[in-house]
């Protein structure tokens, strides 16, 4: 008899509705669709890939069956992942698939705020169990504490993430991993990279809002965290000293109801990094790697202080594949440089997984939505450079361009306006900056100097990207100034080339204005965490570091 999932499987296929499967459950390896087992016995020690493989002794809990006991420790997994929540386990302990079959990545797990570890899983729940998802509640028992935490898992069909919320006193989520970078992506700027080097604390903040990126060790992983609240903070955990420090994992805040998307990016090769010698060249580096697939590479070159010259990976590759250089503009980087997929290319294959694709999934937007959506500058409409000048331009192409003049004028007004409010919430950044190296200056008494000297860096940086921005264009002027000589082309022969051209000016307009909010914002989320690092380290500036952090805060919120 067919299975349920079989059914699913020419469901996909035909492109009909899910009523039209039926049949009992059975396994079907290799197939996208969600799978809940119970392994009948409960495991003192991690599963080795032999054993996920064999799955000697478990019982494929039937579709729908949501009342089942757990006899031992319950396995949910598709063709991508394996998550097992192991009843004297640590959490949910997630596995990519590889080449050589299973591999732990992660650890993923929630504890209430004082708790730091888990000492089991008393009690298992069956939510949702069906060829296209499978959902697990589990209550875990916090280390030297009374009550539970509670979290739940899901796994959906063909998917490389698993979705966990946030129950009772599940206050922090963890996800362990054995990283070798955290980075937190800036779509349109620079990055911030972060080793274990990078802080002395054992728990230090990132200027992550939604999304940031655990570079495994190994080059063959990356694990990307995402969330939907810029109120849940985000830290990298990081034990040991000198040469034995090492990032564990990242904690992000929960609380009832919140959400952590977990996804594993597998393919060798994947990420790479390399140290920049002393006798590189200027203004080339070998990175002695091959590129997997086709995507858009990013090669961050990292400064001591976490922050990076972000730089798009040259499209020069020799026969094999192989990286040949990539270009250092402007100037000389320190360290080293670390390179990883951002998002895909028009040839990337349809099964490579880019972070992009993780955001895209998850909070459903895109880079520029995200930027526009964070600054509280999103609308429905979003009329920004790229978007309004793609359909203009359509409009020329097919000759539509006198029957639609009123729109297209609508459009290019409604660009304009949107230009205009993007650059005065620019110009609130520069006026925050003022006001905070007042806030410095009028501390520096009082303040030791490196105190000063940290923020005042950072300040530093905003302050240059709004000055080369200053120094290219006056946004606004410009662009209502091209939207109207595009007007002045509806009914022309030939405007098309024109058109073209003055649309490329516009769109100039709209990415320098993305690159500086992008920089803007890291500075001022990059500001807010060292005021929050400040605070501990130094008690003697715990003042002025909280009033920073409150300042920044609340200009992060709009307020």
């Amino acid at each position: 008899m067919l299975g349920n999932r079989v059914g699913w499987l020419f469901v996909v296929l035909l492109g009909v509705g899910p009523a039209a499967a039926a049949g009992d459950s059975e396994y079907l390896p290799g197939t996208p669709f969600t799978y809940l087992f119970d392994t009948g016995s409960q495991s003192a020690h991690p599963l080795s890939a032999k054993a996920i493989a064999a799955k000697q002794g478990w019982a494929l809990v039937p579709e729908d069956d949501t009342e089942r006991a757990f006899q031992g420790d319950a396995v949910l997994l598709n063709d991508r992942l394996t998550v097992v929540l192991r009843r004297q386990g640590p959490g949910a302990e997630v596995y990519s698939q590889t080449a050589d079959g299973p591999k732990l990545r992660a650890v993923v797990m929630s504890a209430p705020r004082k708790a730091v570890a888990i000492t089991g899983i008393p009690s298992l729940r069956i939510v949702e169990n069906s060829p296209g998802a499978v959902m697990v509640e589990a209550d875990f028992r916090p280390r030297g504490q009374s009550g539970s935490c509670t979290v739940s898992y899901r796994l959906t069909t063909g998917q490389a993430m698993l979705e966990m919320t946030g129950g009772q006193a599940a206050d922090r989520f963890f996800a362990w991993s054995n990283t070798r970078y955290v980075v937190v992506p800036d779509f349109f700027a620079d990055d911030m990279v972060f080793s274990a080097s990078a802080c002395d604390l054992p728990r230090f903040g990132l200027p992550a809002e939604n999304f940031l990126l655990n570079l495994i060790d190994g080059g063959d992983c990356l694990l990307a965290c995402v969330w939907r609240s810029a109120e849940q903070e985000a830290y990298a955990v990081a034990t040991g000293d000198g040469a034995e420090r090492a990032i564990r994992g990242c904690e992000i805040g929960g609380g009832a109801d919140r959400v952590l998307w977990v996804a594993l990016l597998e393919q060798p090769d994947i990420w790479c990094h390399r140290t920049i010698a002393e006798d590189d060249a200027p203004g080339s580096i070998d990175l002695d790697w091959k590129r997997p697939f086709d995507a858009r590479w990013r090669a961050d070159f990292v400064r001591s202080d976490g922050g990076t010259d972000s730089r798009a990976l040259p499209d020069v590759m020799l026969p094999s594949g192989r990286a040949e250089s990539t270009s250092l503009v402007p100037g000389r980087p320190s360290g080293r440089v670390v390179v990883y997929p951002i998002d895909r290319s028009p040839d990337t294959p349809l099964t490579a997984l880019c972070p992009i694709d993780v955001l895209r999934n998850t909070l459903g937007v895109g880079p520029c939505q995200y930027v526009l959506q964070s600054e509280g500058l999103a609308s429905d409409a979003n009329p920004t450079p790229a978007s309004v000048m793609e359909w203009v331009e359509k409009q020329f192409a097919g000759d539509k361009d006198a029957e639609s003049a009123d729109e297209i004028r609508r459009r290019l007004d409604a660009m304009a306006d949107h230009v205009a409010h993007v650059q005065a919430r620019i110009d609130q950044y520069a006026a925050f900056s003022h006001q905070i190296r007042a806030l410095c200056e009028s501390n520096g008494e009082n303040t030791e100097p490196a105190v000063i000297e940290r923020f005042t860096e950072v300040l530093d940086e905003m302050d240059r990207s709004l000055a080369a921005f200053r120094d290219t264009t006056d946004a606004p002027a410009s662009a209502t100034a091209l939207a109207r000589q595009i007007v002045r082309l509806i009914g022309e022969e030939n405007a098309l080339a024109e058109c073209g051209r003055l649309g490329e000016n516009v769109r100039r307009i709209g990415a320098a204005q993305d690159r500086t909010l992008s920089k803007c914002r890291m500075a001022v989320r990059w500001l807010e965490q060292q005021a929050r690092m400040t605070a501990i380290r130094n008690p003697r500036a715990a003042e002025l570091a909280r009033e920073i952090r409150a300042r920044a805060e609340r200009f992060l919120e709009g307020q």
